[in-house]
């Protein structure tokens, strides 16, 4: 046997038909889960709901939607510029870092920059 006792060991092999828990160990346990359940239910509301209140406020100047995808980037779109000539429009930061890098792989004494939707370079 380990150190246990034979309390771990389902019914039949304890030599006895008697349960694992009374009624009244049975009853504490599901009124627990009950209270687990409802203050967890409040929690997750009210961290939606903080969630939901934070995404609303207005974050450098834009009013971010509480409908926006998670994934989806407030300084998008961002554009590719030699100087003041634009090269190109991308959706993410990745595609606009890509596109720099070819064209100056391409022009290597030339220099371009990527901006954000404000017109920020974005480093």
């Amino acid at each position: 046997m380990c150190g246990r006792g034979a309390s771990h060991l389902n019914p039949k092999e304890r030599g006895g038909g008697d349960p694992a828990f009374s009624r009244e160990d049975k009853d504490a346990l599901i009124d627990r889960w009950r209270l687990y359940k409802t203050a967890h239910q409040r929690f997750s509301a009210r961290s939606k709901n903080d969630a939901l209140a934070a995404l609303s406020l207005r974050t450098a100047g834009h009013h971010l939607s509480t409908m926006m995808d998670e994934n989806e980037d407030p300084r998008a779109p961002y554009k590719v510029y030699e100087g003041d000539e634009l090269k190109g429009t991308y959706a993410t930061r990745a595609e606009a870092r890509r596109r720099q890098q070819q064209l100056e792989s391409q022009h290597s004494n030339r220099h371009f920059i990527i901006k954000d939707r404000d017109g920020k370079v974005a480093v």
